[in-house]
């Protein structure tokens, strides 16, 4: 039940459901008596909180342009359906990727039971070593690094990102379909950190996986991927009231009629004529690894 309204939330209103998460474990944080408080959360929790309550508020004019019955409301749709990330980037990837912060911070909140620090990110003790922390974000390499994988990977999930990066330094409207396969391919192929750091753990550390160091990467890798996707629906938002403010000319084909391709849209499928059936290949392949990812945290 949990998983479908996190689904139906990330489709139909990622803003809210983004806005109240960060804001709350903001509040929460900074409310806090601990001493010793994570400064990943200060830096990631703000970002989230500012860019997906801003995308909120450009959504609010975007849909504004459609009241009254005015003619533009079938061009602000086309927009409005043309920037939702896929079905299938917004079910492998971006889901389960909101998912898997919630559960980890559930998990945090287990003071009790695994002696964690919610404040400090600190998930008690490592495999039952209390001499072994399982802290994320210390100060070393691999924990920015798991970090930016999962920025690139919600990042990308996002149409009018890969829409706008692949008309960068082109005259032409149409944009640069071998990026388009480029940033799709992306969005799912970096999702295999956190499915292969479940596999892993689960075959090295099973007895004593719920205190594993799955739960610091992982928390690593989710709180770029928040943040991926919250300057990802601020891109999209942003990029929607540019195009539904250009002059109409602009947003038609030679026929007159609304085209997708006026659009910096950055799916796939709406330049599938461009696409050869071996790169299509390679885009399945992708998306397997994100319906591994989907279930190990479903």
């Amino acid at each position: 039940t949990v998983a479908g309204i996190i689904v139906i939330m990330t489709v139909a209103w990622p803003q809210l459901l983004l806005s109240a998460v960060s804001l709350g474990l903001l509040i929460a944080t900074a409310v806090s008596s601990s001493q010793s408080k994570s400064l990943a959360l200060y830096v990631f929790l703000p970002i989230t909180f500012v860019f997906s309550a801003g995308s909120a508020l450009l959504e609010r004019k975007f849909h504004k342009s459609s009241d009254g019955g005015n003619n533009n409301s079938g061009l602000v749709l086309l927009i409005d359906n043309g920037m939702r990330p896929s079905a299938a980037s917004s079910l492998l990837v971006i889901a389960p990727s909101i998912s898997l912060l919630i559960l980890l911070f559930v998990r945090l909140l287990a003071i009790d039971h695994f002696v964690t620090v919610p404040e400090a990110l600190d998930f008690g003790p490592k495999n039952g070593d209390p001499n072994d922390p399982n802290i994320a974000f210390e100060p070393e390499l691999n924990s920015f690094g798991h970090c930016i994988q999962g920025f690139i990977a919600c990042f990308l999930a996002y149409p009018a990102v890969g829409g706008v990066l692949s008309r960068l330094c082109r005259k032409q409207p149409e944009p640069r379909v071998w990026f388009l396969v480029f940033a799709e391919i992306a969005a799912f192929a970096f999702t295999f950190y956190p499915l292969y750091n479940f596999v892993k753990r689960t075959m090295k550390n099973a007895d004593t996986f719920a205190t594993s160091s799955y739960m610091n990467n992982g928390c690593e890798w989710a709180m770029g991927g928040i943040a991926g996707i919250a300057l990802g629906v601020f891109v999209s938002s942003f990029t929607k009231i540019r195009i539904a403010s250009a002059p109409k000319e602009t947003n038609q084909a030679s026929d007159g009629s609304e085209s997708v391709e006026a659009y910096p849209f950055g799916k796939v499928v709406d330049y599938s004529n461009g696409v050869p059936w071996v790169t299509r290949i390679f885009i399945g392949m992708a998306r397997l690894i994100g319906i591994f990812f989907l279930n190990s945290i479903f």
